[in-house]
């Protein structure tokens, strides 16, 4: 025979009146057929094999997708019966399936196709740990097993990544921190965290700790802010108010005594966002009161300008009363957050905010005494004009 046999499914798939039509049936037939055997051949269909092996392409395929079966005996018989040998797709599905019998095997009989870093890796990546206690007996410098301590360590395997840290060339944690924080794997940070405390490794904590924060996984940033440096929290504490993190921003504030110049950036954000309920929370837990006006620059102006703006504009009257017991803004800063409220024909809290002129000018007022209605007349007169 030449020409393979038809595939039996055609004739009974298609509809009786193109059966009539030969040349259609041999184009179903040629589109159909698989172009190697090699499919055939791992999966034991001996029946496929003996009837169309002979017109099917015989590739490296068939021994890879064998290795990845951990089909010791049908690469043996491969081996031996065939020619066409496999390529390194057979170490990575042997290592990926923790088939170590198999793996070793390939390698006595083509170490030439063996990559300690590739086949290694693959196996971490699958949480594979026979697989890596094997193989990580033969890693020479740190190279080779770093990749496999990310992969590891994306993936949550930490008795994978514990394996491995064993190993006298693995000195910096940085990667694999970071490939665990990028992937949630609080698990894996934890574990890396404890295990720099007990030898002199070296990992950076502070970009873990930001990278945490960019992917909002605040559950990892609450770990990583115990062995972060100072200033990456107060750059912290303005991403994190910036993204909405009340747990984050609470936990900075609880642990660190911050001054108004450190916590005003995170203050300028939520007020940016709009987010008064931000504000809020970082003015009832900062330390102290802002200092006199006086005392201020004009960098912290601006903070207090903005803070006053969202919660006119939000037309929280208890944010602007915190705002000016915490910030204590100038009479410039209130006439600002009046005109704003004005425009905005809020008439409660342009009421609210003249009436705390007094308080911020004391001075002026004193030597010039507001008669009876004086607020309340300027306010009608403003939405009169307005």
């Amino acid at each position: 025979m030449t020409t393979p046999p038809p595939l039996s499914s055609i004739s009974l798939a298609i509809p009786e009146q193109l059966q009539a039509l030969p040349h259609v049936l041999d184009l179903i037939n040629t589109f159909l057929m698989p172009k190697t055997i090699d499919a055939a051949v791992y999966n034991d269909l001996h029946r496929v094999v003996g009837a169309y092996g002979e017109f099917r392409l015989w590739t490296v395929g068939a021994m890879d997708g064998a290795a990845a079966r951990g089909r010791l005996d049908l690469l043996r018989w491969l081996r031996t019966n065939r020619t066409e040998g496999c390529s390194t797709e057979a170490f990575t599905g042997a290592a990926a399936n923790d088939h170590l019998n198999t793996l070793m095997w390939l390698c006595f009989f083509y170490p030439y196709l063996f990559d300690l870093e590739r086949d290694l890796t693959t196996a971490a990546r699958h949480g594979q740990a026979r697989i890596v206690d094997f193989l990580k007996g033969d890693v020479l410098i740190a190279g080779e097993v770093e990749p496999a301590m990310e992969a590891a360590a994306a993936n949550g395997y930490v008795d994978v990544v514990e394996i491995l840290l064993t190993e006298p060339f693995v000195q910096n944690l940085t990667r694999p921190l970071l490939a665990a924080v990028r992937n949630g794997q609080i698990a894996v940070v934890q574990f890396l965290c404890d295990k720099s405390l007990q030898r002199l490794y070296w990992m950076d904590s502070d970009q873990a700790f930001n990278v945490a924060l960019e992917e909002g996984y605040t559950n990892i940033a609450a770990v990583m802010i115990r062995k972060c440096h100072l200033n990456s929290v107060k750059l912290a504490l303005e991403s994190a108010a910036s993204r909405g993190y009340t747990d984050i921003v609470m936990m900075i504030l609880d642990r660190y005594m911050l001054d108004e110049y450190e916590f005003a950036p995170a203050l300028e954000k939520a007020a940016l966002n709009g987010d008064c309920d931000m504000i809020e929370l970082v003015l009832e837990n900062c330390a102290l009161p802002i200092d006199t006006p006086a005392e201020r620059e004009h960098i912290f102006s601006t903070t207090v300008e903005a803070c006053l703006g969202a919660a006119v504009k939000a037309n929280r009257v208890d944010v602007v009363q915190l705002i000016v017991k915490k910030l204590g803004p100038d009479d410039y800063e209130l006439a600002n957050a009046v005109k704003e409220s004005i425009e905005n024909e809020q008439e409660e809290m342009a009421k609210f905010l003249l009436g705390l002129l007094p308080q911020v000018v004391p001075s002026f007022f004193s030597r010039l005494p507001m008669p009876d209605g004086y607020i309340q007349n300027t306010i009608n007169n403003a939405f009169y004009f307005a």
